[in-house]
């Protein structure tokens, strides 16, 4: 199942210059940096994968003084992995809104992710020259998942959000 670059990049472009105030700029596939910040949503519904996200060092501080409308100084570490994770997962939902409309999904809570990637397929620069967010969204077919479907582990508590009966995090 191919995704439209298209609904990708005015996904990222919607979320970036509403929560951010920055424009992306659709790049093609890329190598991520070493050093960046890696975060993955899992969701499931008609169809079930995992999107999954990679964030320069330098942006993951750009951004969340923007966010936080802070110096780029100040933003602490877990300040700013709360930052990248909540962009994965506006980022997740908006780009599954676009893309499916008319589906419902549920979505994991945003896990960082240690391991990297040889390349991801969508990368885009950020006001810079070279790329500083990655992007894949990797599809599993139902046989791969069995049923129930379950979330990866990770830490903190839980809560359900409801989305206007488009899916949510159930738990």
């Amino acid at each position: 199942m191919n995704i439209p670059q298209a609904v990708i990049t005015e996904a990222m472009t919607e979320v970036l210059e509403t929560m951010y105030f920055m424009s992306p700029i659709y790049q093609g596939e890329a190598l991520p940096e070493i050093d960046s910040l890696g975060v993955s949503v899992w969701f499931t519904g008609p169809i079930r994968g995992q999107f999954t996200l990679r964030v320069s060092r330098g942006l993951t501080s750009r951004m969340t003084s923007e966010f936080l409308a802070c110096e780029a100084a100040l933003p602490g570490p877990g300040q700013i992995e709360a930052t990248v994770r909540e962009l994965a997962n506006v980022a997740c939902g908006t780009f599954m809104s676009a893309w499916m409309p008319d589906e419902n999904f549920e979505y994991g809570v945003p896990v960082p992710v240690t391991e990297a990637l040889e390349s991801f397929p969508h990368s885009f620069p950020v006001g810079a020259d070279q790329p500083e967010m990655y992007l894949c969204v990797y599809l599993r077919p139902p046989g791969l998942i069995p049923p129930p479907f379950r979330w990866p582990a990770f830490s903190g508590p839980i809560s359900k959000v409801d989305n206007g009966g488009n899916g949510g995090i159930h738990a």
